[in-house]
């Protein structure tokens, strides 16, 4: 029995002798876990990628809605009072005002309470229109009569 035992099994060899071949078994080791890193992280970019795009995707649904929302509002806001203007701006203290037919721009401003600095943009919303009003003509005397329905943007 000693004989057979000090003689290598030739048919099963250790699996040690296998991969114990100096720095060629090392640089194949570090090969595949290079591949590995790389194949999770080219599955998980596309994952945190999609998530990047729902996200703005919701967001843009929300604003979308939000937007129809208001739009509906003022929709059913100017079917019940159809004779009144609105005025829209950052420091608008009063923004619906009765209509009528002598209300001018510049009326308007004053009396929605607009006391922000002098507005660089004045946009009149008619009908789907928009008119572009300049603030300094308004201050030179050219006043604009409202409508009914119209919206005046004050943009500081």
């Amino acid at each position: 029995m000693t004989e057979r035992a000090n003689k290598p099994d030739v048919a099963n060899p250790p699996i040690t002798s296998q991969f114990h071949a100096g720095h060629h078994g090392a640089g194949a080791l570090i090969l595949i876990a290079s591949m590995t890193r790389l194949f999770f992280l080219s599955l998980a970019l596309p994952l945190l990628a999609a998530g990047c795009t729902s996200s703005s995707k919701a967001k843009a649904k929300a604003q979308a809605a939000f937007i129809a929302g208001q739009q509906q509002a003022w929709t059913q806001f100017m079917q019940a009072h159809p004779n009144s203007v609105r005025v829209v701006g950052t420091m608008v203290h009063q923004p619906i005002l009765e209509w009528t037919p002598a209300l001018t721009l510049s009326e308007a401003i004053v009396a929605a309470g607009y006391q922000g600095p002098n507005p660089r943009n004045i946009i009149v919303y008619r009908a789907g229109q928009a008119i572009p009003v300049s603030p300094k003509s308004l201050l030179a005397g050219e006043d604009l009569p409202l409508q009914a329905g119209d919206t005046v943007e004050i943009r500081p």
